[in-house]
């Protein structure tokens, strides 16, 4: 489960910040992912962790509506909704 501090992020992160964040809303460790990584890829990257990664990309402040849960399948459209709200440095 998501340690809960996630939303509680600076305004900008590095692009290693983010893997950090989804590795915490997903309870993973965070050096497995990189920009290539698949929701596929990752087992804890189930319903229940999309669910929890939504969450935690609201309290940060980075929208993501209907259209954009298509992003939420891989690294990349995170890093992409990350930067389409200002938030990747």
């Amino acid at each position: 489960m998501p340690s809960g501090n996630a939303g509680s992020i600076a305004e900008k992160m590095s692009q290693a910040e983010v893997f950090e964040f989804v590795a915490d809303a997903l309870g993973i460790p965070g050096d497995g992912l990189s920009s290539g990584t698949l929701a596929a890829d990752i087992p804890e990257w189930d319903s229940i962790g999309f669910m929890s990664l939504l969450l935690e990309l609201d309290q940060a402040g980075v929208e993501c509506d209907m259209g954009d849960t298509g992003a939420l399948q891989s690294m990349e459209g995170i890093l992409g909704l990350f930067r389409a709200a200002g938030k990747l440095e």
